[in-house]
């Protein structure tokens, strides 16, 4: 009885981080601030077409895989009259593991290459890995409770389906399970996050804002993406009163009544048009899009995240609410940790609970 003891605390911890968090969400917004500032960045180089490509590969690799599997099993296997055994399961896990890291590996490198997009444009930004950790604990602790509550009554009325789970239950055995915990904890986070959050909101995103030719929606950029700058093409001094450029080589300008030379302006919502002049981008890019466009695609985004996991029973409902607060967080951000901490910390406790059932209740019940 280690985790058991272990879960209580982190438990506690949770609930006095959740009060704690809803109290000071509830300060900032009654003030009218928003619970994260919003973070401008270009929009995303890539094209529904990576999208497509995504699911190629998964297809892919599925079909690979269980074209594999099913010759290597026999007919019958995974059926009510013949679950697969211990050897069978490990088989399907690392199968379903390899699947989506080398969907990760393939299509990632892929993107770059023929969009020129950058570690930032996917969400990686080391610098600011303690600060996204933060946010991803606090966003963790309001949205815990919030999915496990609505979770445990949406039980009552279905049990929770999970195939992975079902193999554990017939199966357990502390290979399997280590198996299966690597699975849900590391490489559903950064598996999932990358696809739903990074290609397809970030993409939506680009969708709401777009104003150029549909040709660049639908394939991206051809050659490496222009970032989203006010720049002075003589390579003359900033104008004074300038703000000094983010790390993402976004930099914008007070407005001005005279046009300092040689200075364009690439428009935020098309990088690929051509510049305008300075004039017309007087206007601060600092604040966030109107209130459909920043909601639109973390509402598309997320009901598709949720239907992916129809299947689990009725959990598709509370993983829509966690959807919407990962997708909140990525639109304010635009970087991948946080909603990538928050997924691990949910699955990891999942996890830690379901060893319990386990193997720890089973020793005590035995005593």
């Amino acid at each position: 009885m280690i985790v058991a003891p272990l879960i209580g605390l982190v438990a506690l911890a949770v609930i006095a981080g959740f009060f704690v968090c809803w109290f000071l969400a509830i300060v900032k917004l009654s003030r009218g601030q928003p619970l994260l500032a919003y973070e401008p960045r270009r929009p995303v180089p890539w094209g529904l077409i990576d999208l497509g490509l995504v699911v190629v590969v998964l297809f892919m690799g599925a079909f690979g895989s269980s074209y594999l599997l099913r010759s290597q099993f026999g007919p019958g296997a995974g059926t009510e009259n013949q679950p697969f055994t211990l050897q069978q399961s490990m088989l399907l896990i690392m199968a379903d593991t390899a699947m989506k890291a080398g969907t990760m590996l393939i299509v990632t490198p892929l993107i770059m290459l023929r969009t020129g997009c950058t570690w930032r444009d996917l969400g990686i930004v080391p610098k600011e890995a303690g600060r996204d950790i933060a946010i991803g604990l606090a966003a963790f602790c309001m949205l815990a409770p919030i999915v496990y509550i609505i979770q445990a009554a949406l039980t009552l009325l279905q049990p929770y389906k999970h195939p992975l789970i079902d193999m554990l239950t017939q199966n357990p055995d502390l290979q399997l399970f280590a198996l299966l915990a690597f699975s849900a904890a590391i490489l559903a986070p950064l598996s999932e996050e990358w696809a739903f959050r990074v290609l397809l909101q970030g993409w939506l995103e680009r969708l709401v804002s777009h104003t150029g030719n549909a040709f660049h929606l639908l394939f991206g950029g051809i050659s490496p993406a222009e970032p989203v700058i006010l720049q002075d093409f003589q390579t003359q001094p900033s104008p004074p009163g300038a703000m000094p450029a983010p790390a993402d080589g976004i930099t914008f300008l007070p407005p001005s009544e005279t046009v300092p030379p040689g200075i364009q302006w690439i428009d935020p919502a098309n990088p690929y048009a051509s510049p305008l002049p300075f004039t017309a981008a007087a206007n601060s890019e600092a604040s966030p899009p109107s209130m459909w466009k920043l909601w639109l695609p973390i509402y598309l985004s997320s009901i598709i995240f949720a239907l992916m996991h129809f299947s689990h029973g009725l959990a598709w409902i509370p993983l829509t609410i966690l959807a919407f607060g990962l997708g909140y967080i990525y639109q304010r951000t635009h970087r991948i940790l946080p909603s990538i901490t928050v997924h691990f910390c949910l699955n990891a406790l999942s996890m830690a609970a379901f060893w319990v059932q386990m193997f720890e209740v089973p020793q005590l019940q035995a005593k």
